[in-house]
């Protein structure tokens, strides 16, 4: 969400992004890379869209127009990933290697350093960013600081895939399964954990722990003071497709590829509520605050009451499979993208489910 959360952005696999204004009721479109649009992100303080591809090029867009202010071009390498720190400092890089930092369009450094593809990287806090590449390389430092300078670990036969910044460090973890904890120097402050090898993409911050979930169906539970892992539930019986929390921090939701969606009770590890169905397949899950809601492969979003964890109705808005789910609190409306690729609206106020586009490259994955 943009904003005051009255436009949506998102981008499709054909170069083009959109934009979709909730009070008009518009919708833009235009076609900015000329491959797969692979990161984006929304600069709050300046008010601007970034959208980087596989085209090697970042776009700095006006929202309310996607006429481009800035066009950044790299050479060679595709870009995957751009994350911008709360006053507008941007890191943005992929294939190759490739690393950029620039305060704002100023780009203070452009280096390849030779440590493979760069999956991800994020800021911890306006002073330090860190980075992780798909041969294990974990690298952090200054923003202004050289990354052939950084200081850097290698993890040992790790793909890693994704880096989470933590109050006093970092969680990285990729393909092989191992989730490791980092202090601010790359010192390791707790034991792996292997995942009996299998693939972790996201983890998320509960009131007590930071809970990650497997493909094989655990949740795995790391206590925030000391770093370890404190707990491993075999929650699923196949992949976990969608891990969220609740807007307290006290539940945790989850959907499976077992046809299952659960709720636990963050705390205490406690099951709350299941649902399991011989058509149900939950790929997407959202809080409102009121109710939890699910959607999956049978097209109904499925809502729980949010205190009692008791069904309270499904809806059938479109008969697709219901792919990504995302709620905004300041228009209290959740927004849901569908295999087909359309994306609807729902107005909890009214009740009432609006269409606002169809994604022009099929399938909606994500919705933010």
């Amino acid at each position: 969400f943009g904003k005051d959360n009255y436009e949506i952005f998102f981008s499709s696999s054909d170069g083009k992004s959109h934009v979709q204004n909730l009070k008009e009721k518009t919708l833009s479109a235009k076609k900015i890379h000329s491959g797969y649009v692979r990161g984006m992100a929304y600069d709050r303080k300046n008010g601007s869209l970034l959208t980087v591809g596989e085209d090697r090029k970042l776009h700095v867009l006006d929202p309310e127009n996607l006429l481009e202010n800035e066009v950044v071009e790299t050479e060679n390498h595709s870009l995957r990933f751009v994350s911008l720190s709360k006053e507008g400092r941007r890191i943005y890089g992929g294939d190759g290697g490739l690393i950029v930092q620039s305060d704002g369009n100023r780009i203070l450094r452009e280096e390849c350093p030779d440590s493979g593809i760069v999956r991800d990287g994020c800021f911890q806090g306006e002073e330090t960013v860190a980075f992780v590449t798909e041969n294990g390389l974990v690298k952090c430092g200054g923003f202004m600081t050289s990354p052939s300078e950084m200081k850097s670990i290698v993890l040992e036969n790790q793909s890693l895939w994704c880096i989470t910044p933590i109050e006093k460090g970092y969680l990285v973890a990729g393909k092989q399964g191992k989730i490791v904890m980092l202090d601010e120097n790359l010192n390791r402050t707790g034991p792996d954990f292997e995942g009996a090898n299998s693939p972790i993409w996201h983890i998320v911050s509960g009131n007590n722990y930071y809970v990650a979930a497997t493909s094989i169906g655990a949740l795995l539970f790391f206590d925030k003071t000391t770093g370890m892992i404190r707990y491993r539930i075999a929650a699923h019986e196949n992949w976990i497709r969608a891990l969220s929390v609740s807007a307290d921090g006290n539940y945790l939701i989850s959907g499976s590829a077992d046809q299952s969606v659960k709720i636990f009770k963050e705390s205490t590890r406690e099951l709350r509520f299941d649902l399991a169905g011989e058509s149900l397949n939950f790929l997407a899950v959202a809080d409102t605050g009121r109710s939890l809601v699910a959607g999956g492969t049978d097209g109904l979003l499925h809502c729980w009451d949010h205190a009692s964890c008791k069904p309270r109705r499904i809806h059938r808005p479109y008969n697709a499979w219901v792919r990504a789910l995302s709620y905004s609190s300041a228009a209290d409306c959740v927004a849901i993208g569908y295999g087909t690729g359309a994306i609807e609206l729902w107005d909890l106020k009214k009740d009432k489910f609006v269409q606002i586009g169809v994604h022009p490259g099929g399938d909606v994955w994500a919705l933010d």
